[in-house]
């Protein structure tokens, strides 16, 4: 199946009705396909239900990047971004998680090095995270 534009989108609400963060009252860029005007781009937890269930086989990742790359992501992303980047997480890694994680018999979080994460961003291209930006919130 080839994917289509969003120009084939017939706003027929299916890629709506599956959408996590719509079903919990957020605004989506299944919002924006349904014909909706009030929508957030960074809200995509990018589980692509969307993209499964849409008849028209529209690119709905790809709409979603498109949409991201026309502004910065609000401060909590910029800040998860940054930890990415330093952990490999989108969480701080600190000794006080490890100690929570041993309290409850896990192993310790190893953390990812720098390099790594690197290199997994540039291999990743323009993933559903991208947001058009080389490394958003941050230099490397």
């Amino acid at each position: 199946m080839t994917e289509s534009t969003i120009e084939n989108c017939t706003q027929c609400g299916a890629c709506r009705s599956v959408c996590l963060a719509e079903k919990l009252g957020g605004h989506t860029i299944t919002s924006l396909l349904s014909g909706g005007e009030e929508y957030f781009a960074w809200l995509c937890s990018c589980c692509q239900l969307c993209q499964e269930v849409c008849p028209e086989g529209v690119d709905i990742q790809q709409v979603i990047i498109d949409e991201r790359r026309k502004g910065q992501p609000t401060v909590p992303y910029q800040r998860s971004f940054r930890n990415v980047l330093r952990y490999g997480y989108a969480f701080a890694i600190t000794e006080e998680v490890n100690e929570l994680r041993a309290a409850y018999g896990l192993e310790p979080v190893e953390l990812v090095s720098q390099e790594r994460v690197r290199l997994l961003l540039r291999r990743a291209g323009e993933g559903c995270a991208g947001s058009g930006q080389d490394h958003p919130g941050g230099e490397v």
